[in-house]
């Protein structure tokens, strides 16, 4: 399953996901060729989303097989309700490295900026 949004002259792609054997037989490249061509027939640029500093090997690997070119993407923090917020928060271990701090993982969360990677 692959998600994106089409704006203006770019698909950006927000989600891809497949089954366990899906990931045994490399499903996710079958996504990205499908993709490419979805966004070649329409005419616009192909972006892959973000890569965190902290990102795998293997999906760093997986994104720079798609792109030809990467920028650095930078990203705005915005809570419009701050008192919804501090109650989500309030259920969880502050981690002011994460946001939203309320979807944090035990031990995962990075600052650093994700790289756009783009086709």
């Amino acid at each position: 399953m692959a998600c994106g949004v089409l704006f203006g002259d770019m698909l950006q792609i927000l989600h891809m996901a497949s089954t366990d054997d899906g990931l045994r037989w490399n499903a996710s490249y079958l996504l990205m060729a499908g993709l490419q061509r979805q966004a070649r027939e329409l005419g616009v640029r192909l972006l892959t989303g973000g890569m965190p500093d902290s990102g795998t090997d293997g999906l760093r690997l997986f994104k720079q097989r798609w792109a030809n070119h990467s920028e650095p993407v930078y990203l705005l923090r915005i809570v419009n309700d701050a008192r919804a917020y501090r109650a989500l928060c309030a259920e969880r271990a502050p981690d002011t490295r994460y946001f939203p701090a309320y979807r944090a993982r035990e031990g995962v969360a990075s600052e650093a900026a994700p790289t756009q990677m783009c086709a």
